[in-house]
């Protein structure tokens, strides 16, 4: 984001203050990088003239100060906090447009690096009396929730409402998309195909077959090792997970979603089935760990 203001500035994201180098002259610009998870804009202004304005972007146009930002010239406590509500505050007032001269503001020059649809704000008590200005202004102005992609290994961001949701491309989950499949079934199991359904409460199907021969003789909670935060089936039980076991004779078997039963058959090994090909295990992560990255 780029952003400047005649006269002063200081600058909050989601209520941290970003120092500025340039807060204090209106013809020298600032840079602020931008994270994915940034939502406020909120930032503190003082004028002493006409020529009172902020005006940012990003040159992508996710951002632009306009009329949808909110200003007040009252101060009020946490006013430049996420969580502080602001829809008693009035509309921004446009003081002029990022043009060569404005009419506004002669002195004030187009800004190349400053998107052209932004625009110089304040508050809504200007007049042509110079003595109606506020002098000091606290405005507030939100991103949109993928204005910077979120979501990892070519997830696609969706916005849903002041958070957003990541669609991850096969193989991978988590909230950004950070965790592949694979991982989530630890050392030893295998991921289930995406057409086996699942229990909505449960995160991840897995499996072994007649093939993993070393493992044949294994309880199913031996099976469950390496998960991503929990080494051993007891480390995921005793963090709040859980997961459930199945014997199958076919593959895929229409009764495999069975297994997703919390302390279902953990004591089970696959060949103790004399005609089972498969044991599928159902594993449900802590809702506090179930998006960590390993």
């Amino acid at each position: 984001m780029t952003i400047t203001a005649d006269s002063r500035l200081q600058l909050y994201i989601n209520g941290n203050e970003r120092l500025l180098a340039n807060g204090g002259d209106w013809s020298q610009l600032d840079n602020v990088p931008l994270a994915a998870s940034d939502r406020l804009i909120a930032f503190h202004a003082q004028g002493n003239s006409w020529c009172s304005g902020v005006i940012a972007s990003t040159m992508t146009g996710d951002l632009l100060t306009g009329y949808a930002f909110r200003c007040t010239e009252n101060l009020y406590a946490n006013w430049n906090q996420l969580g502080y509500d602001d829809l008693n505050w009035r509309f921004s007032y446009i003081v002029g447009d990022n043009t060569e001269g404005s009419e506004f503001c002669p002195k004030w020059q187009q800004i190349p690096q400053i998107h052209s649809e932004a625009s110089w704000i304040w508050t809504a008590n200007q007049t042509d009396d110079i003595s109606g200005i506020d002098s000091e202004v606290y405005c507030r102005g939100y991103l949109p929730v993928c204005q910077v992609n979120p979501c990892l290994n070519g997830g696609h961001c969706n916005p849903n409402g002041a958070d957003s949701v990541c669609d991850c491309l096969p193989g991978y989950t988590g909230q950004i998309c950070e965790t592949h499949l694979e991982q989530m079934c630890g050392d030893l199991l295998r991921p289930a195909p995406p057409e086996i359904a699942i229990h909505p409460r449960f995160d991840i199907y897995c499996y072994i077959g007649l093939n993993d021969t070393n493992y044949l003789d294994h309880q199913c909670r031996d099976l469950v090792l390496g998960l991503p935060g929990f080494p051993t089936s007891a480390d995921l039980l005793a963090g709040g997970g859980n997961f459930g076991c199945w014997l199958a004779r076919t593959y895929p078997d229409v009764d495999l979603p069975y297994a997703c039963v919390d302390n279902y058959q953990h004591h089970r090994a696959l060949g103790s089935c004399l005609n089972c090909q498969f044991m599928g295990v159902c594993i449900r992560y802590p809702l506090n760990a179930k998006h960590s990255s390993p």
